[in-house]
């Protein structure tokens, strides 16, 4: 209960901008105070995605009359595997390799498991090689002077 009234107390004198001058813990206070706050819309989406998803396959396993697809396009996993494994590869050749193994791995799985159809990650594949290409060239031709592209 204490710890409700101190963050209360906290997200009131951020709001209204008199909080007290602690100092470093002031920083430490507001660092915490943001950290529950990403904290509890990440538990909030968490549980709507939960829900979403306990409906999807309740559709997908012939529980709920209707057409509910688990398929989804493109596929996120995978795109997001493919944005790790461009940027690995700037990095470094063996972690490269390592990341393409595993965009590779979730693009098989997730069509085995049933999840996509492989179009769907074929296209995600497409996508993000064709956003971060633009992504480089916007960066190279807007950038600031310093910022690498």
């Amino acid at each position: 209960m204490a710890i409700a009234a101190l963050l209360l107390a906290a997200a009131v004198g951020l709001r209204t901008g008199n909080m007290p001058d602690f100092g470093v813990l002031e920083d430490y206070a507001q660092y915490l105070l943001f950290a529950f706050w990403i904290g509890g819309c990440a538990f909030a989406l968490g549980s709507f995605f939960h829900l979403a998803q306990d409906i999807v396959w309740s559709g997908y396993i012939g529980a709920t009359r209707g057409s509910l697809g688990i398929s989804a396009f493109p596929s996120m996993h995978v795109a997001m595997a493919v944005l790790f494994a461009l940027y690995a590869t700037r990095r470094s050749r063996l972690a490269g390799l390592l990341m393409w193994a595993f965009a590779a791995i979730i693009m098989v799985g997730s069509v085995v498991l049933g999840w996509h159809y492989a179009v769907d990650g074929y296209a995600s594949v497409l996508i993000s090689i064709a956003i971060w290409k633009a992504c480089g060239y916007f960066l190279g031709k807007f950038a600031p002077e310093g910022v690498a592209a």
